[in-house]
């Protein structure tokens, strides 16, 4: 998560949305708090009573932001993320958990169908546990789109008073069609767990 006081705005960074790199052209127009392990416990304990300084989380939810930042400077923000169609979206984040052994859900080897098994019931890797506010509602003011990056990423340059880059690429995976991963009994797994957004953004599987 990134905020910003001079441009008034909150980027949310969902997880596969090319948030990483996002957020390398708005860091420079972003608070900046200590990123020390002290202030890192201190927020996630609730001790840091100066909002601009508390540490968020890279992948923090909405809601997070909504109970430390004062309403009335919560209110004003233009607040914003990416999403992506859910079912291209499990597959970049498997190829990504196989290249990163560190990560907590690696498991070498691990095929995609147990992979699935396993991060589909975890409710904070979908896409609308990121953007709800706290009355379960949409949170955000936009949402742009993976799908059409270029183009809404010139719309939010515009609408926060920043000069329109090229997005570097980070953490980007192979080109591959999703659908190869799937057969019908994951199809249906995806929509049933993530129908929330997948209703919301009007996404589908394409055959």
């Amino acid at each position: 998560m990134l905020i910003s006081e001079s441009k008034s705005f909150l980027f949310v960074h969902v997880q596969k949305t090319a948030g990483t790199s996002l957020a390398e052209i708005l860091k420079p127009h972003a608070l900046n708090p200590a990123n020390g392990r002290m202030n890192k416990l201190a927020s996630d304990l609730g001790l840091v009573r100066d909002w601009r300084k508390f540490h968020f989380r890279k992948h923090a939810n909405l809601r997070k932001a909504q109970s430390v930042i004062p309403a009335p400077v919560y209110d004003s923000l233009f607040k914003f993320g990416f999403v992506r169609n859910p079912w291209e979206r499990l597959v970049s984040w498997y190829h990504y958990v196989q290249k990163t052994p560190s990560h907590e859900d690696c498991r070498s080897g691990e095929t995609f169908a147990d992979f699935a098994a396993r991060f589909l019931e975890k409710p904070r890797r979908a896409q609308w546990w990121m953007i709800e506010d706290r009355s379960g509602g949409m949170g955000l003011d936009f949402v742009g789109r993976f799908e059409n990056l270029n183009d809404d990423i010139a719309h939010l340059c515009q609408r926060v008073g920043i000069e329109p880059q090229t997005l570097p690429y980070r953490n980007k995976m192979a080109d591959k069609d999703y659908r190869m991963f799937y057969n019908d009994r994951l199809v249906l797994a995806v929509k049933n767990t993530w129908t929330r957004e997948i209703d919301a953004f009007g996404y589908t599987f394409e055959p």
